[in-house]
């Protein structure tokens, strides 16, 4: 058993790491004090994988993976909208990916 504790630690704390990794990159937002707002269109079509890329272009979010990722275990994907966003990156990806499912577009036009 102490032969297998070193090993038991390293696992747990590889874990740990990768679970604060994935809470921080969908959890903190990538430029918590941003004042930037960013007209972020969803073109009808355009699939989650695409909409997570180009958030990933336009700096609002660290991964399109874990966009991705996010959006598909809350049963999100299938309900992105397409329009125009009004985004920050001081946004994390939670705000982000509701105001796509709930369809919060820019009300005015620009």
């Amino acid at each position: 058993m102490t032969k297998k504790l070193p090993i038991v630690v390293s696992l747990v704390l590889l874990c740990c790491t990768a679970v604060f990794f994935v809470w921080y990159e969908i959890f903190v937002p990538r430029e918590k004090d941003s004042t930037t707002e960013i007209i972020f269109r969803i073109v009808k079509g355009e699939g989650g994988k695409e909409i997570a890329n180009n958030l990933k272009e336009q700096g609002l979010i660290r991964s399109a993976v874990l966009f991705r990722a996010y959006t598909v275990t809350q049963g999100m994907s299938q309900k992105l909208q397409a329009g125009a966003y009004r985004l920050s990156p001081s946004m994390a990806v939670p705000e982000i990916a509701d105001k796509f499912a709930s369809g919060d577009i820019i009300k005015d036009q620009i």
